[in-house]
Protein backbone atom coordinates (compact mmCIF):
# COMPACT_ATOMS: atom_id res chain seq x y z
CA UNK A 1 0.00 0.00 0.00
CA UNK A 2 2.70 2.29 1.04
CA UNK A 3 4.01 1.95 -2.71
CA UNK A 4 0.91 3.04 -4.42
CA UNK A 5 1.21 6.15 -2.25
CA UNK A 6 4.36 7.14 -3.51
CA UNK A 7 2.97 7.03 -7.74
CA UNK A 8 2.21 10.59 -7.73
CA UNK A 9 5.48 11.56 -6.36
CA UNK A 10 7.64 9.65 -8.79
CA UNK A 11 5.35 10.53 -11.74
CA UNK A 12 6.65 14.18 -9.91
CA UNK A 13 10.40 12.91 -10.30
CA UNK A 14 9.98 11.85 -13.49
CA UNK A 15 8.12 14.65 -15.35
CA UNK A 16 11.19 16.42 -13.61
CA UNK A 17 13.62 14.38 -15.36
CA UNK A 18 11.83 15.07 -18.63
CA UNK A 19 12.09 18.94 -18.72
CA UNK A 20 15.41 19.09 -16.68
CA UNK A 21 16.66 18.05 -20.49
CA UNK A 22 16.66 20.55 -22.91
CA UNK A 23 13.54 21.13 -24.92
CA UNK A 24 13.57 19.34 -28.53
CA UNK A 25 17.16 17.77 -28.00
CA UNK A 26 18.08 14.66 -29.11
CA UNK A 27 18.59 13.14 -25.84
CA UNK A 28 16.77 10.17 -24.58
CA UNK A 29 15.11 10.09 -21.44
CA UNK A 30 16.49 8.25 -18.60
CA UNK A 31 14.85 6.27 -16.19
CA UNK A 32 17.58 5.14 -13.90
CA UNK A 33 16.54 7.21 -10.84
CA UNK A 34 13.18 4.43 -11.20
CA UNK A 35 15.48 1.48 -10.25
CA UNK A 36 17.32 3.20 -7.66
CA UNK A 37 14.25 4.65 -6.02
CA UNK A 38 12.30 0.90 -5.86
CA UNK A 39 15.64 -0.60 -4.30
CA UNK A 40 15.65 2.26 -1.72
CA UNK A 41 11.56 1.44 -1.08
CA UNK A 42 12.40 -2.15 -0.73
CA UNK A 43 14.91 -1.19 1.86
CA UNK A 44 12.90 0.60 3.29
CA UNK A 45 9.66 -1.01 4.01
CA UNK A 46 12.30 -3.75 5.97
CA UNK A 47 12.70 -0.65 8.68
CA UNK A 48 16.89 -0.31 7.63
CA UNK A 49 18.24 2.11 6.76
CA UNK A 50 19.90 2.55 2.94
CA UNK A 51 23.97 3.22 3.11
CA UNK A 52 24.67 6.70 2.14
CA UNK A 53 26.14 5.34 -1.21
CA UNK A 54 23.43 4.25 -1.91
CA UNK A 55 21.11 7.48 -1.42
CA UNK A 56 24.25 8.97 -3.58
CA UNK A 57 23.63 6.74 -6.26
CA UNK A 58 20.04 7.61 -6.76
CA UNK A 59 20.77 11.70 -6.47
CA UNK A 60 23.36 10.67 -8.96
CA UNK A 61 20.82 9.78 -11.63
CA UNK A 62 19.65 12.98 -13.98
CA UNK A 63 16.01 12.93 -12.72
CA UNK A 64 17.07 13.10 -8.62
CA UNK A 65 19.73 15.62 -9.47
CA UNK A 66 17.41 18.16 -11.32
CA UNK A 67 14.93 17.67 -8.49
CA UNK A 68 17.88 18.02 -5.79
CA UNK A 69 19.43 21.13 -7.23
CA UNK A 70 16.72 22.94 -7.75
CA UNK A 71 13.76 21.95 -5.27
CA UNK A 72 15.33 19.77 -2.14
CA UNK A 73 18.26 19.68 -0.27
CA UNK A 74 19.75 15.88 -0.44
CA UNK A 75 19.23 16.36 3.10
CA UNK A 76 15.51 16.72 3.23
CA UNK A 77 14.68 14.30 0.46
CA UNK A 78 16.24 11.56 2.88
CA UNK A 79 13.92 12.54 5.82
CA UNK A 80 10.74 13.28 3.85
CA UNK A 81 11.06 9.23 2.38
CA UNK A 82 12.05 8.36 5.70
CA UNK A 83 9.28 10.16 7.47
CA UNK A 84 6.55 8.85 4.36
CA UNK A 85 7.75 5.32 5.16
CA UNK A 86 7.45 5.09 9.10
CA UNK A 87 3.67 6.20 8.36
Amino acid sequence: MKKLSFLPFMFFVLIQTCFSQEPFSDKKFDFSGLDKFCSLVSILEQDKHPSKYQWECLFNTPGYAALTESEFKKETFILLYNLHLKN
